[in-house]
């Protein structure tokens, strides 16, 4: 825990960074960190502000950092929880919906596709309704962003 207190508000910054590569690497570092703590209870204390900036990346401009910032959400969806993420999918799917940035959108979509993979098959049958609701939108944005989830898929 104390070793913690010293690397995540490094990786804080990191993720708060203008450079793309470094928020890359804090992004990676970020999913990475679960399976690296002995025991995930110590994360709590510096999840929900790790959770809010990662949630803020996905819709970076640079498509790496977007991918990594997605994998990032599902591995700390899978060591802390839906308890400590509630909603986490919910709010995605929303952002697929988002007609003013495409950029978003594909964000959005890595982040439901890694969130799907971690979560199991049930969730995608839970969600499949969600999903193919949006494919069919009228809106074109809606539909691309809908799409973009089935082709990460």
């Amino acid at each position: 825990a104390a070793s913690l207190a010293l690397l995540i508000p490094i990786i804080w910054r990191g993720l708060r960074d203008r450079k793309g590569k470094v928020k890359q690497m804090a992004a990676q570092i970020t999913g990475s960190i679960c399976s690296l703590v002995s025991d995930t209870n110590d994360l709590l204390p510096y999840s929900a502000r790790l959770i809010d900036l990662i949630k803020g990346i996905v819709a970076d401009v640079h498509p790496t950092v977007r991918k990594v910032a997605a994998m990032a959400l599902g591995s700390l969806y899978k060591g802390l929880g839906e308890d400590e993420m509630p909603g986490i999918m919910q709010q995605m799917i929303e952002r697929l919906r988002a007609p003013e940035s495409a950029v978003e959108r594909s964000g959005a979509a890595l982040a439901v596709a890694y969130l799907l993979v971690v979560m199991g098959s049930e969730s995608v049958t839970k969600f499949l309704p969600t999903i193919l609701e949006g494919v069919r939108d009228e809106t074109p944005a809606v539909r691309e962003g809908f799409a973009n989830l089935f082709i990460t898929l």
